[in-house]
């Protein structure tokens, strides 16, 4: 019972941080918070995959290193190397699996919320948690530099 007590506080703490990053972690598997020759991304998902690649809710407030002067010469583009057809359906089935078990993280994330909050005898330490749990990250990704 303390088990199951501790498991629904701890979860009701993490959950808004669960979905947030299973939610922007499909974003990121299909790069859909950078922007690319003809797409330009939503500002709210841009923001989206800063926080979750960089842990800050504004871009460019850590120090970046600067890029060298000269760019090296590197191997041919992918598309250009006749291997690169090839590993395009194994990459293309990662990614459908990675999101498809991302979509199956929001989920069971939002039903273990709404299982935790149908229990009447602790309902507003539940609620209290989940606001916390929202709230918290929120706050430190706003002052966090």
């Amino acid at each position: 019972m303390l088990l199951r007590k501790w498991h629904a506080y701890i979860g009701m703490i993490i959950a808004p941080t669960v979905l947030l990053f299973a939610l922007t972690g499909v974003l990121q598997i299909y790069e859909l918070h950078e922007a690319h020759p003809g797409y330009a991304p939503p500002a709210v998902v841009a923001k989206l995959g800063v926080l979750h690649k960089k842990q800050l809710y504004r871009e460019g407030r850590r120090p970046q290193s600067q890029p060298s002067a000269k760019p090296s010469p590197g191997p041919a583009p992918a598309a250009s190397r006749p291997e690169a057809k090839a590993q395009r359906l194994p990459t293309t089935l990662l990614k459908a699996f990675f999101a498809l078990a991302s979509v199956g993280l929001i989920i069971s994330t939002i039903t273990g919320v709404w299982m935790t909050l149908r229990q009447p005898l602790h309902r507003m330490r539940h609620i209290l948690l989940l606001v916390v749990g929202t709230v918290v990250p929120f706050v430190l990704s706003c002052l966090s530099q």
